[in-house]
Parts: structure tokens; C-alpha cells; sequence
């Protein structure tokens, strides 16, 4: 049975394959198809690299595109997987699918392809064309792939956003990091784990201020993993953790890490994302020398993983929040039993972060009398729409963003949890994934900036590992050739490795 929204196939005045619809109408002309393709391809400009076509038909408008634009990428969809069949024993559809820049798929992989394809730092703007007749056709169908399309690019503008501003943050950290991690030869064989403990993750949301008399009172039951944002706050109150996290690349993360009293970490564990603040992991190597790098997400930071396969741990870190980050650390150590502390995901009371966080203290110091702490509280929690959740509590869209990464986590690592009067309680039945003692710190700076270096243009496999900085230099620039970003960055490593 034919479920195919296409019917049969004729040949067209210049002999070429159309197909037609089971309605009887087809995508391209019947008389002069390479005609019409041609007319809507002299109307594009020569800079697009990416093109999304809506509904392939005869394939013949692919064709001249691919004619046109032979170095572009051609993601051509059509309804379902059976239209796709139907079209396969077309000669030009055959032709193309030996295609490397073009790419066939059905309305229900849209999103993914999208995400696995366009690369705005690569590409720039996506061009997308649509073929009226097959739009018509599929009408029933369009809002949904509309709203999937719309999706998609939100996602991808976000990440893309991201990059382009951070992109050089993260890259000078990851430089600077690297090379002072090659410059401290750490040593990890001493640390012991103690799994039988139930691992508790602390963050700094307001219930925080509550729950954390529970750790206090139970101290010696527990495995803490403070992020860095909860650390003064627990230190305050007299507990040391065990191990502390911090991922986020700003400088102002490195004000979590000015101690009075450095001695009271000098036993604790530090684990620094790769792109974290250098600035930040100097003042920890004052404090101790078992300080651990972990990569994530970030092209660059898995390339030197690649490079130095022992010396780094492997860890999500979700929509970018230390939490999970800490989380992904514990599971994979082998902890069975995780909580979760002060991951609220919401304002409380009007408060942002539990006491004795660092914006604690900076906000303390400019109240008075009219310009309170509380009221800058409430400036920033009013950076964007608040929602209500119930009396006390209001959340965002981007905190509710971070509660749903968290919890599609713990599913994806199928664990079992619950929330309970603001703790989660995690069951976790993974095996070990992370084993401490068997870190290895044999990264060497020189040689690797040598062998980055040597490459001058960066092998196929290899060219995008500047990403987030190419986003970065376009958005900063007035470049839109990948190829030119490509080079600057390659002379901003340059001078960077002169000077670090």
C-alpha cells in the first residue's frame, strides 16, 4: 500500500522526472522544471552556506543549487519516510543523495538534523526556501514543522548567543588553565572516596538556609559537594566540604574563592571545569593542590581531552549549571545515595541565594537606609518575568529551564529521585564511571601549543574545536568568511601563546 502523499511520475517537456501528487498536482512545472529552479536561484545572494528546502519533488531546484553553491550544505525534507522511497527512483533525487553537501530526511527529524547541522559560527544565516505546491500539498502538516523549525532555531540562536559572548572568555581560561594545571604536577593516588556516605550536592538557593542544619547536625554521614556559590555560606556555619565546583568562566566567580582562612580547604577536593576563571583557580592553588579539571560540552576542552585522555574527567553540565554538574560528578563516582541541597530553581522570601553567599556580602555593603539589600535582591530577581508559584515563591523561565535539565538528567542516568520539603533524594544504581586515583597529570603546555600550532590550518575532524571563539570574532568583527575567522583565530593562539 502506497501511504506516500506522492502518486506517480511523468516526464516533463525538457524530459525531466516529475513526480505528482495523489491530488494530481505536482511540486515543479510540468513543462520547463530547470526553468523555475533557476528563476528562484538567481534571486539568492552568493553568501548563504546553508540552505533548508521544503518539499524535494523532482529534486531538480536541489540540483541547481547544488550547482550554484557547490561548497553550501542542502538539508531538503519532504513529509514522511514513504515520500522519501517514492522519490528514490528518481535519477536526480539518486544523483544527489551521493551528494556529501546534501542531506534527505522526513518532518519528524527536522529538529535534530537542524541541531546536528547548522552551525551559525560556520554558516551564517540559514536561507530557507519553500516550494509553494508542496506547502499547499502539506498544509494540514505546516504549523507543526513550523513550529518545530521555530524550535529548533530558538535553541540554536540561544547557544549561538552563548558563544558569541563568552567564546573568548572561555578560551583564554582554557589556555591559562591548561597551563597551569602543566605547571602543577598533582597527584591524585591518596584521594579516597568514601561511597558507603550518601553524597550530598549543595547549591545556593534560599531553602538552603534551612536544610542545611541537617548537614550540620549529621556531618559525619555525609560526602558534601558544594558549589562554589554555596561554599562561604556552608563554611559560615561550620561545615567544610569535601569537594567544591565551579564551572562558570566570568571573573566574578573568582570572589567565591577569597578566604580568610585558606587552611579550612586545604583537605577538600576542587574540581574546576576547563573554561572556569583562571583567575579563580590561581587563588585555589594557594589553597591546595588537588584541584581536578573537568571537560564538558566545549569543542576546544574536548580536543585537549583527546589529547590528554587520563588527565581529565568527562562531565554534563545540562543547560550550563554547576549543579548538575556536581550531580554528574557524584553519580559517576558510584555514590547509590545522592541529595541534593538549596537547587530550588526559584526566589524565596525574596531572595535569590541562600545567606552568606558572596552577593551577601556586596550587597551589604552598598545598603542604607532607601537603597536596601533587600531591594537589590529584588533587582535582580526582577531581571526578567517572574512566575508564581505559590506565596513565597516565584520562578523564571530560565530557572524553570534549569529544574527541567536537572530532571531530564536524573531520568536520562535512570535514577530514581523525589522532592521532599526542598530535598531532592536521589537513588542512583550506576556503576562507577570515575575512579579519583587513577587521574594521571601528564598534560604537557609546550608541546601541546606546538602540535596546535604546527597544523597551521586545522585538520577536517579538527576545524571546528575554535567555535565558541569564532562565534565570538564574528559577532565582534565586521568578518562573515569562515575561513578568515578560521585564520584569526589560529593568530589570536598565537599571541596568546607569546604571552602566557
Amino acid at each position: 500500500m502506497n501511504n506516500s502523499i506522492y502518486e506517480s511520475i511523468i516526464l516533463s517537456k525538457s524530459n525531466i522526472q516529475v513526480p505528482l501528487f495523489k491530488s494530481g498536482r505536482s511540486v515543479d512545472s510540468r513543462y520547463f522544471p530547470e526553468r523555475e529552479a533557476e528563476k528562484i536561484i538567481a534571486e539568492i545572494s552568493n553568501t548563504y552556506k546553508i540552505f533548508l528546502v521544503l518539499g524535494i519533488g523532482s529534486g531538480i531546484l536541489i540540483k541547481k543549487l547544488n550547482e550554484k553553491f557547490p561548497d553550501a550544505k542542502i538539508l531538503a525534507m519532504e513529509k514522511k519516510e514513504c515520500d522519501l522511497n517514492f522519490l528514490s527512483q528518481l535519477k536526480i533525487f539518486q544523483e544527489l543523495k551521493q551528494s556529501s553537501n546534501c542531506l534527505f530526511f522526513s518532518s519528524e527529524k527536522l529538529i535534530q538534523v537542524l541541531l546536528n547541522s547548522y552551525i551559525p559560527s560556520v554558516h551564517g544565516d540559514l536561507r530557507i526556501i519553500e516550494q509553494r505546491a508542496w506547502i499547499q500539498e502539506n498544509k494540514e502538516d505546516i504549523l507543526q514543522i513550523k513550529n518545530d523549525l521555530s524550535l529548533a532555531l530558538k535553541k540554536i540562536s540561544a547557544d549561538f548567543s552563548v558563544q558569541s559572548h563568552f567564546g573568548k572568555i572561555w578560551q583564554h581560561n582554557i589556555f591559562t588553565n591548561l597551563k597551569l594545571f602543566s605547571q602543577n604536577k598533582n597527584d591524585f593516588s591518596d584521594i579516597k572516596i568514601p561511597l558507603d556516605k550518601t553524597a550530598v550536592i549543595v547549591a545556593a538557593g534560599p531553602s538552603l538556609d534551612k536544610t542545611k542544619n541537617e548537614l550540620l547536625n549529621n556531618r559525619n554521614l555525609y560526602f558534601v559537594i558544594s558549589t562554589d556559590t554555596a561554599m562561604s555560606s556552608l563554611i559560615k556555619c561550620g561545615i567544610i566540604p569535601d569537594a567544591i565546583f565551579s564551572i562558570d568562566g566570568q571573573l566574578v566567580s573568582s570572589t567565591h574563592f577569597l578566604l580568610k582562612n585558606k587552611d579550612l580547604l586545604k583537605d577538600s577536593i576542587f574540581i574546576f571545569d576547563l573554561c572556569a576563571n583562571s583567575s579563580a583557580v590561581k587563588k585555589v592553588y594557594e589553597i591546595s593542590k588537588k584541584i581536578l579539571f573537568s571537560v564538558s560540552a566545549h569543542p576546544l576542552c574536548e580536543y585537549i581531552k583527546s589529547f590528554f585522555p587520563s588527565s581529565f574527567i568527562s562531565l554534563q553540565t545540562g543547560s550550563g549549571t554547576v549543579t548538575i554538574a556536581a550531580l554528574d560528578f557524584a553519580i559517576k563516582l558510584g555514590f547509590q545515595n545522592i541529595q541534593i541541597y538549596g537547587a530550588d530553581f526559584s526566589y524565596t522570601n525574596g531572595k535569590p541565594y541562600t545567606k552568606g553567599t558572596y552577593l551577601d556580602k556586596e550587597f551589604g555593603k552598598i545598603q542604607n537606609k532607601i537603597n536596601s539589600s533587600e531591594k537589590k535582591f529584588v533587582s535582580l530577581m526582577f531581571r526578567t518575568e517572574l512566575k508564581k508559584i505559590s506565596q513565597k515563591k516565584y520562578t523564571t523561565e530560565v530557572l524553570e529551564s534549569y529544574k527541567s535539565s536537572m530532571e531530564e538528567y536524573l531520568i536520562n542516568e535512570k535514577t530514581t529521585f523525589n522532592l521532599k520539603n526542598d530535598v531532592y533524594f536521589v537513588k542512583n544504581t550506576n556503576s562507577p564511571k570515575i575512579k579519583i586515583e587513577n587521574i594521571e597529570n601528564n598534560v604537557n603546555f609546550d608541546f601541546f601549543m606546538n602540535d596546535l600550532l604546527e597544523k597551521k590550518f586545522f585538520l577536517e575532524n579538527e576545524q571546528l574545536i575554535f567555535l565558541p571563539y569564532i562565534a565570538w570574532l564574528r559577532k565582534n568583527t565586521n568578518i562573515n568568511d569562515f575561513e578568515k575567522l578560521q585564520k584569526l583565530a589560529l593568530s589570536s593562539i598565537v599571541r596568546y601563546n607569546n604571552k602566557v
